[in-house]
């Protein structure tokens, strides 16, 4: 599934690029731990894919995007068709998460823990992934989940 190392014939007999493979299935509600499994992506680059992913919501020149991004254009213009896919439901998914996050909070981010704009979003983004694999494992009555983060190693 790799671009890189092989050739355009090869590449062709593909049905899809490993990028455009784990956006597809994480846009289709599967698991982001399970693809990057899967598909042997790491966080860095999973969150690089993404993001290069979401600069297509900013504008339709994929020319400028590969200069900005490094993403091949035959990536770029498959991305571009996935997002016309399912544009509604990223609309749709930036709006809920507005809602649930709201705006407050990421502005606290921002000002109280000096986050870029950037890592803000990227934060929301991994407390929405960490929501959404919580309530699928379902929990028992009453069960109570506790989370916590040190600045010491163990």
């Amino acid at each position: 599934m790799p671009v890189a190392g092989m050739n355009t014939e090869n590449r062709q007999l593909m049905q899809e690029l490993r990028p455009v493979q784990a956006i597809k299935q994480y846009l289709e509600g599967k698991e982001l731990y399970q693809i990057r499994k899967d598909l042997a992506i790491s966080t860095g680059r999973w969150q690089k894919l993404w993001h290069d992913f979401k600069e297509l919501s900013r504008t339709e020149d994929l020319q400028e995007i590969e200069q900005q991004t490094g993403q091949p254009v035959v990536v770029l213009s498959a991305w571009q068709e996935l997002f016309r896919l399912h544009r509604q439901a990223l609309s749709g998914r930036i709006r809920e998460m507005e809602k649930v996050c709201g705006q407050s909070f990421y502005q606290l981010l921002c000002t109280r823990h000096g986050y870029s704009s950037a890592a803000a979003e990227q934060f929301i983004e991994d407390l929405h992934e960490l929501a959404v694999r919580l309530s699928r494992q379902g929990q028992k009555n009453n069960q109570i989940i506790y989370n916590a983060v040190s600045d010491r190693c163990l």
